[in-house]
């Protein structure tokens, strides 16, 4: 088994592995809301592959509409206003 090293990416270089502009690569770091990264005294960013696949893996999202769909299929036939985190307007029937 070989080691391979840690590569680090400059934020252009991060924002193409991920496929993103490299002004959301700026957004995300400012607001905190994206990868984790490396700040060099200087001013320097970098970013270590095996964090922006952790990023992209935390961003997966599974769906199971099929699932949803049957279980409101089996559900009294109850119509979309059950779904609604609203309730209805008094004489609404």
């Amino acid at each position: 088994m070989t080691d391979e090293p840690k590569r680090y990416l400059k934020a252009n270089e991060a924002a193409k592995y991920l496929g993103v502009s490299e002004s959301t690569m700026v957004r995300l770091r400012l607001s905190g809301e994206g990868p984790y990264f490396f700040r060099f005294p200087g001013g320097a960013v970098r970013y270590a592959t095996d964090d922006l696949d952790a990023y992209m893996a935390s961003l997966k999202v599974i769906t199971h509409l099929p699932t949803f769909v049957a279980s409101m299929e089996d559900d009294d036939n109850e119509g979309p206003d059950q779904l609604s985190a609203t309730p209805a307007p008094k004489g609404a029937d």
